[in-house]
């Protein structure tokens, strides 16, 4: 963890954290054969579309870039 914190942005990192219930019940459903139901499903997929939002906004290559402006 220390070494992904200096190497990484710190806010980027904390939002990977969400998945960690995410994980669990992949694993659940995998190992132990449990049966996932709709309410589980649906924080799921709104944990896993909000990360991907977040994560895209937060991307330098998302970022507006100033247009130069000639002989202004």
């Amino acid at each position: 963890w220390f070494w992904l914190v200096q190497h990484a942005d710190v806010g980027r990192l904390t939002l990977q954290l969400f998945l960690v219930p995410v994980l669990g019940l992949i694993l659940a459903m995998v190992l132990f054969r449990e049966r996932i139901g709709t309410l589980e499903a649906a924080g799921t997929v709104i944990v896993v579309l909000g990360i991907s939002l977040v994560a895209r906004e937060s991307s330098p290559a998302a970022q507006p870039r100033a247009v130069p402006t000639a002989g202004v």
